[in-house]
C-alpha cells in the first residue's frame, strides 16, 4: 500500500478514535474510555493487515474490487463482507455506542460492543486464511462446505425412510385435490391462438 494512502488512513482513523473516546466517557471514567478505545484501535489495525495481506495478493486485484466494505466478484453481483479498519471504526456511530449501553451495565456494554467488533477480526482472519489456502474468500473453507452438504444429504435420506405412510384417510383427501388439479387445463390450452 503506498505511503500516502497509509498516512490518509491513519488520520481518519485516529479522528474517529478521538470521537468514540469523546462519546465512551459519556459511559466510562476517561481511564476506561482510554482503554477501550485503544482496543478499538488495535481491532481496526487487525483488520486492516488482513485485509492489505488478502488485497496485497495480485490475483485478488484481477478477481475482485474492494472499497473498503466488500470484495465484489468481477463481472457479476457476489460479494463477501469485509470491513476494513476505518469502516469498522464510522459504523460505531454515536447512536450506535448509545445502544451498547443503554439499559446495559459498564462491563455488559462494553463487553457486547468488543463481541461485535471482534467479529470483523474473526471474518478479515479467515477470509484471508482461506483465500491463502484455497483462492477462496469465503468464511467456509470447502472442507466445511462439503460436510454441510453432506450432512444435509444424509438428514434427507433419513427423513425420506422415516416418512411415515399416508393414512387411508389422508390418501382420499390427497386423490380428491390430485383430480381437480388434473381437471384443470393447462395454461397453454386456455390460451387464445395468435393467428
Amino acid at each position: 500500500m503506498e505511503r500516502v494512502e497509509i498516512e490518509r488512513r491513519m488520520r481518519v482513523q485516529e479522528r474517529e478514535l478521538e470521537r468514540i473516546r469523546e462519546k465512551l466517557e459519556q459511559y466510562l471514567t476517561p481511564r476506561e474510555a482510554r482503554q477501550v478505545t485503544a482496543q478499538i484501535g488495535e481491532i481496526a489495525v487487525t483488520v486492516d493487515r488482513e485485509i492489505d495481506r488478502i488485497w496485497g495478493d495480485p490475483l485478488v486485484r484481477e478477481f475482485y474490487r474492494y472499497n473498503g466494505r466488500v470484495f465484489t466478484a468481477r463481472g457479476s453481483g457476489l460479494f463477501q463482507r469485509a470491513f476494513d479498519g476505518t469502516n469498522i471504526l464510522e459504523t460505531l456511530t454515536d447512536s450506535n455506542i448509545d445502544i451498547y449501553f443503554w439499559h446495559n451495565t459498564k462491563t455488559q456494554g462494553i463487553h457486547w460492543m468488543m463481541k461485535d467488533l471482534d467479529t470483523h477480526v474473526w471474518e478479515a482472519t479467515v477470509r484471508r486464511m482461506n483465500w491463502e489456502e484455497e483462492g477462496s474468500l469465503s468464511c467456509l473453507s470447502r472442507d466445511v462446505i462439503a460436510a454441510i452438504l453432506e450432512d444435509v444429504t444424509e438428514r434427507r435420506r433419513l427423513a425420506a425412510l422415516e416418512a411415515p405412510a399416508l393414512s387411508e384417510e389422508e390418501r382420499a383427501f390427497f386423490r380428491y385435490y390430485e383430480a381437480e388439479v388434473a381437471a384443470v387445463p393447462a395454461p397453454q390450452e386456455n390460451l387464445p391462438s395468435s393467428r
